[in-house]
């Protein structure tokens, strides 16, 4: 005969604490958010890619997207989740201050995905 230990022998009260601890295990599993899930949904619904952008000059660099100027950075400064539109994408990096003759310029092109992140650290 097995001795083990069966829901059916518990008494009143310790049914009561038993499906009570269920119950608010189950409530509280189903109030959890995952952090990720809103930024998901916004950028699904905005339409639009993330870049991760580091400025390691100490000098300030200005940031284009296909032609057109997105942001100043600072020096030494690290800008998160610039958001950008989806599809091919011409980004250039151009030093503003601190150069002798001729600015540092550094240019790429990317196909920009949807809630796809990007890092980009500059001057290389």
């Amino acid at each position: 005969m097995c001795t083990g230990w069966y829901i059916r022998d518990l008494n009143y009260k310790q049914m009561k604490k038993y499906y009570s601890a269920l119950f608010l295990l189950v409530a509280l599993a189903g109030c959890i958010k995952d952090p990720q899930t809103a930024a998901q949904i916004d950028c699904e619904a905005k339409n639009y890619g993330r870049f991760q952008l580091t400025n390691v000059s100490l000098y300030q660099y200005d940031v284009f997207i296909n032609g057109k100027q997105l942001l100043r950075t600072q020096g030494k400064t690290a800008y998160k989740d610039v958001q950008v539109t989806p599809g091919f994408v011409d980004i250039e990096f151009r030093q503003v201050n601190g150069y002798l003759l001729y600015p540092t310029v550094n240019k790429t092109s990317i196909l920009v995905g949807k809630c796809q992140d990007y890092t980009f650290i500059f001057p290389e």
